[in-house]
């Protein structure tokens, strides 16, 4: 019986969508509760509060009992407030100033997630969106922990040398162990991913294309993508298939600064609070939508990082995701799937599940590709990725699905190797002036 429970899914297996059938329900409740306060009410401050509730009362239904949904500002530890935020999602085991009418003050360290909610995403809404998912970001944690980046990047190499170096590590993720995925300390397992990278890139697994066969999930994670567009930053070219096969002989001038950055970048990246647009109605193609959202970017970028932009920008027919610097931009019927994968990957983060139960566990459940297969928005033709530059001082860039598939062709001609499109679109940005 146990055997039978715990076999693993194979590629042969049927996957069934449930949570695409049930974000597709949610999706058709969200546009109805929006034609139908439409149809009646005119009173703008009342129709935008009935809409607000209604994603409250989604939310209420879905997220866990651990965290509170209200609404009001976020205080930090020194007096910043942020602006008034619609939908403030935080742990509800500390301390909230509840005041009449609803409206909370959240301890910023407290808090998740926030969510801007709008009735129509226009220009004039969208930019208020924009300032007030800011005015989240831009507020200061109690602690700073930027220092403990080395020593946590080389407690990670240290272990991967004490369990017996990059092999074991390989057979550790084809067959873990029941009780903790990896056997590894909980405070390295988000770095881990990094490390084993850079382990195959110093080692140049990158010219051979067994490697691709051999760990193909390697190619298909943000994570990759993000480590190959740092590398090239951090070597200042823009050749990402060189850096990947031909510069690991320089490893050592670069991996203290590296790392430093590279940690650097994931503190702002995953330290809480997330934030979030959601709106019911708006923009009709998603490049209108992306160059409003880009227009306010490059008007703020001075103040802006990438890391401090909305995680999930949406209405009722596309979504902007952000995954570290890049936004992917697709069109579909029910964008609000990927607004519930984003958040509850960020909850369940946050909430510091054990390595064995870790968001690695959760992701089959809402696994875009298997959920939409052949009919996933980024092979559509509006399908678009809008690359925001790691300094701010360079300029960003999007590629349009035409020059994805055009950048795809060339490689895949030229190498034999199917290095992610995203990774070798590599940027014009990173290259200093």
């Amino acid at each position: 019986m146990f055997a039978e429970r715990s076999k693993q899914v194979t590629n042969d297996d049927k996957f069934k969508a449930p949570f695409g059938n049930w974000a597709k329900s949610v999706q058709q409740r969200l546009n109805y509760e929006y034609a139908a306060s439409r149809s009646i009410l005119t009173h703008s401050s009342t129709i935008g509060a009935i809409r607000e509730e209604v994603i409250r009362d989604i939310l209420s239904k879905f997220l866990p009992l651990s965290v509170e949904i209200g609404t009001g500002q976020l205080v930090d530890s020194v007096g910043n407030l942020s602006d008034q935020v619609d939908i403030v999602i935080a742990k509800n085991s500390t301390p909230v100033f509840r005041f009449g009418g609803g409206v909370s003050a959240f301890l910023y360290d407290t808090v998740l997630a926030t969510i801007e909610v709008k009735s129509m995403l226009y220009r004039d809404k969208l930019k208020e969106a924009l300032e007030n998912s800011f005015s989240v970001k831009n507020l200061i944690h109690v602690v700073d922990i930027r220092s403990k980046g080395p020593r946590l990047f080389n407690q990670a190499f240290d272990w991967v040398t004490n369990i017996g170096g990059l092999n074991e590590l390989e057979q550790r993720l084809l067959h873990p162990s029941l009780t903790n995925t990896l056997d590894l300390p909980d405070d390295i397992a988000y770095v881990l991913a990094y490390v084993r990278y850079w382990l195959h890139w110093t080692e140049g697994d990158y010219q051979n294309p067994e490697i691709f066969q051999k760990f193909p999930d390697i190619f298909n994670e943000p994570e990759f993508d993000f480590f190959t567009n740092l590398l090239c930053y951090t070597f200042n070219e823009n050749n990402s298939f060189a850096v990947l096969t031909s510069f690991q002989s320089r490893s050592d001038e670069i991996r203290i600064r590296f790392f430093e950055k590279l940690y650097e970048y994931l503190l702002y990246e995953e330290m809480p609070p997330a934030t979030f647009v959601l709106a019911y109605g708006g923009y009709q193609n998603i490049k209108s939508m992306v160059d409003e959202v880009r227009s306010w970017y490059l008007k703020n970028k001075a103040k802006v990082g990438w890391f401090e932009m909305p995680k999930v920008i949406m209405n009722h027919k596309m979504v902007m995701y952000r995954r570290f610097n890049e936004y992917h931009c697709h069109e579909f019927e029910y964008p609000v799937l990927i607004f519930m994968q984003a958040l509850s990957s960020i909850i369940a983060r946050d909430l510091s599940f054990q390595t064995s139960l870790s968001t690695t566990s959760l992701n089959p459940y809402f696994d875009l590709t298997k959920i939409f297969g052949d009919e996933h928005p980024k092979f559509s033709p509006s399908y678009l990725v809008w690359s925001l530059p790691m300094d701010n001082t360079f300029p960003d860039s999007i590629l349009m699905q035409d020059q994805l598939q055009q950048n795809k062709s060339a490689h895949d001609s030229n190498t034999q190797m199917p290095i992610n499109t995203k990774a070798t679109k590599l940027k014009s940005n990173s290259k200093r002036k």
